[in-house]
Formats: C-alpha cells, sequence, structure tokens
C-alpha cells in the first residue's frame, strides 16, 4: 500500500486560474510530473468542478482518483436552486466579465475578469442575497462565488474523511483559494495531516496553519513532503 495520500485541489493549483472557466487547463509539464506523483503515492484530485470535467482534462493520467462537486453526488436541482440560478442569472446579465456556470446540483458565479465597480460590487451582492434567501451554502472562491444545497458537502467535509480513512498514514494536501483554507484548518488538528497553500494575491493565510509554496514549486514541494 502507498503511505502517503497527496490530495490536490484543481482550479489555481493543478490548473492556473483563467479568464474563462470552461477553458482551464493543465500544463503538459504539469501533466508529466503529476503522472510521476501517481507512481509514488496515491493521489486524490478534490475539487468543486464535475469529476467528468477534470478527467478529460487529466486524460492518459493512470493512478488517480478524482472526487468531483466537493464529494457530492450528483443530482437534480430543487426548486429553490432553479430559482436561485434564474434570478442570479438576470442581476449579473450583461456585466461585462461575469459569468455564471451551472453545474449538478448547484452552479458558481465567476468575476475573475470583471472591472471591479459599483456595478459588479452591486451584482456580487445581489447573488449574496439571493442565495441566502434561498437558504443556499455559500462558498467562496478566488473570484468565484458558489451556491450549493444547504445540506451539501463541503470540500472541508471531504478531506476529513479521507484523512480519517487514512489512519495514521500521512495525508498532504495543496489548494489556493478559501474553501481549501477552510479545509486546512478543519483537518490541521490530525497528526498526519500536512496542508500547503499555493501563494496567490486573493487567499489570505497564516503560514503558521498551512505551508506556503509558489505554484511552480509544487510538486518539488510535495516530493520533500512524501
Amino acid at each position: 500500500m502507498k503511505k502517503t495520500t497527496v490530495v490536490l485541489d484543481f482550479d489555481g493549483t493543478l490548473a492556473g486560474i483563467v479568464a474563462d472557466p470552461r477553458k482551464a487547463y493543465v500544463g503538459r509539464e504539469e501533466k508529466r510530473r503529476l503522472a510521476e506523483l501517481a507512481s509514488k503515492a496515491r493521489v486524490v484530485i478534490l475539487t468543486g468542478r464535475p469529476s467528468d470535467f477534470v478527467k478529460k482534462k487529466l486524460a492518459g493520467i493512470r493512478g488517480l482518483a478524482i472526487i468531483g462537486l466537493h464529494g457530492n453526488r450528483p443530482s437534480a436541482k430543487t426548486r429553490q436552486m432553479r430559482r436561485a440560478e434564474r434570478l442570479v442569472g438576470k442581476k449579473i446579465a450583461g456585466i461585462r466579465g461575469v459569468l455564471l456556470e451551472t453545474k449538478p446540483g448547484g452552479f458558481a458565479v465567476h468575476y475573475r475578469t470583471a472591472h471591479p465597480g459599483k456595478a459588479v460590487g452591486r451584482a456580487i451582492g445581489e447573488a449574496r442575497k439571493a442565495g441566502k434567501e434561498g437558504k443556499l451554502r455559500i462558498i467562496r472562491g478566488r473570484k468565484t462565488i458558489e451556491f450549493l444545497e444547504e445540506s451539501a458537502l463541503v470540500k472541508a467535509d471531504a478531506l476529513e474523511k479521507i484523512v480519517r480513512k487514512r489512519g495514521r498514514a500521512k495525508v498532504v494536501f495543496v489548494g489556493d483559494d478559501q474553501s481549501d483554507y477552510d479545509a486546512i484548518k478543519r483537518c490541521r488538528a490530525y497528526r498526519n495531516f500536512i496542508g500547503v497553500m499555493v501563494e496567490n494575491s486573493e487567499t489570505g493565510f497564516s503560514p503558521k496553519t498551512a505551508r506556503p509554496v509558489a505554484r511552480g514549486k509544487l510538486f518539488s514541494l510535495i516530493t520533500e513532503l512524501l
């Protein structure tokens, strides 16, 4: 049995942040390093993306376990989720750089390329309000807001399950956004757990809680931690 489990976020960790989330990709060198890592450790990709999307982006790499939608099973949207998605879609319609991404059981709003201003701030505020009124769970990312059912799992739930299941075996987790940092804070008390955060200008975190790493040096650090 491979002793160390490496859990990796997708967007902002394996794949760089891009303007259009549908066009996210993993570079050739990153794929090579990921395949090499998968031959030495148990590698899990834990993401809010649907698993099929990530499988296509990482096609050809053996030995990967992919957990999509934060560990939730794909499901039909409830009436309140559909209503919230329609309402949010209307609020952001016509605002340049603000995109709505529909997902099984939920949706997300991306504003990575939107110019800061009152219109964007107001639209994001209205989106949050619609989510709260619909009693939805709101997850913060890097210039992204994700809406899930109130009872849905979040990344911290899925990560903690992995850490506990591995017992004394080491688990290394690498992420880059607020939901990843929340997951690290949840699991940091486990002796077999090591949390790493990819440095960026959007997510604040304490180096006492998570080890910082530049994205370009990610695989070198992971190799040291195996």
